[in-house]
């Protein structure tokens, strides 16, 4: 985000001189600091930003979405982080996602690669994991030959997609899927 937020405060960014600069000013002025060299600024500033763009990329690297190419009608869908991970972990052990409803549970369980992704049992967990099997099914990287719902395979698509995820999110499927989300 760029620009003002109301009349009193306007967004600084940390890869930018200007807004460095300006925050260091204000800073200095309120604890009522030294003033540095010109050439202590200037390097501090680089660290700075050297620092928060490899910040944001590890950022960016962790939570990108995977865009995907359909090439049936070349149109681009896009993998998020849930639908992602439940694909990856889905791939990794037996190629299924297991998805339950019971009486005694706000919605579906929903369970791959050994996990229960809904295993917190509210209306909002359980919405969010069944919304992203569908998102799985709509895009044909799983899909439920039974018609029933309940058991769905990952296709060849979707292995392969889980393959791409898996290394570029750098996801270690021994370790809890809820070190990832």
């Amino acid at each position: 985000m760029i620009g003002f937020l109301n009349s009193d405060y306007k967004l600084r960014r940390l890869d930018n001189d200007d807004d460095i600069s300006y925050l260091y000013d204000i800073s200095q002025e309120k604890m009522n600091a030294k003033v540095e060299k010109h050439s202590v600024i200037t390097r501090e500033t680089k660290k700075l930003k050297d620092k928060y763009k490899e910040y944001i990329a590890k950022r960016d690297i962790a939570h990108t979405d995977i865009a995907v190419e359909k090439k049936e009608n070349t149109q681009e869908i896009t993998i998020q982080k849930d639908e992602g991970i439940l694909l990856v972990y889905a791939a990794a052990k037996d190629g299924e996602i297991l998805v339950t409803t019971s009486i005694s549970r706000f919605g579906p369980s929903v369970e791959a690669g050994g996990y229960d992704f809904a295993e917190d049992d509210n209306p909002r967990e359980c919405a969010r994991w069944k919304d992203a099997v569908k998102k799985l099914e709509k895009y044909g990287l799983i899909e439920c030959p039974n018609y029933e719902g309940k058991i769905y395979k990952v296709t060849s698509k979707g292995f392969n997609i889980s393959d791409q995820i898996k290394e570029e999110w750098s996801i270690d499927v021994s370790k809890s899927p809820k070190e990832y989300l």
